[in-house]
C-alpha cells in the first residue's frame, strides 16, 4: 500500500485556504468600519484574487482564469465605487455587463488554451 500526502497539504489548497481568510477578513473589516470608502471592499478583494494567482504563477501552477477575470472586475469595479465615494464623483459602473464580459472573456481564453 503507497502512502499518499493527505489533500489538505497541497501547497495550492494552502493557497486557497489564505485567500478566503483575508477575503472574510477584508470583508468584515469593510462592511465593519462605515467609515472606509465603499469601494474598498471589492478592490481589496480582487486584488487578494489577483495575489493568488500570482503566487500560483510564481510556484509553477496553473492560473484560473475565472478568477483573474473576476479580480480584475472586481479592482475596477471597487476603485470606480472608491472613487465615486471619496471625490464625490458620478461614474456609472454596468457591473453585470462587465461580469458577463469577464466571464465571456475567460471562457474564451480557456477554449483558446486547450486548442
Amino acid at each position: 500500500m503507497s502512502e499518499t500526502a493527505p489533500a489538505s497539504s497541497d501547497p495550492d489548497r494552502i493557497r486557497q485556504g489564505y485567500a478566503w481568510g483575508l477575503v472574510l477578513l477584508v470583508l468584515g473589516l469593510t462592511w465593519g468600519i462605515p467609515l472606509l470608502p465603499e469601494g474598498l471592499a471589492g478592490a481589496a478583494v480582487g486584488l487578494i484574487l489577483l495575489g493568488l494567482n500570482g503566487a500560483r504563477v510564481l510556484a509553477g501552477h496553473p492560473t484560473s482564469t475565472v478568477t483573474v477575470a473576476l479580480g480584475c472586475i472586481a479592482v475596477f469595479v471597487g476603485l470606480g465605487a472608491a472613487a465615486v465615494d471619496y471625490a464625490d464623483l458620478y461614474l456609472p459602473v454596468p457591473v453585470v455587463p462587465l461580469l458577463l464580459l469577464g466571464l465571456g472573456l475567460a471562457l474564451a481564453g480557456r477554449a483558446w488554451a486547450r486548442r
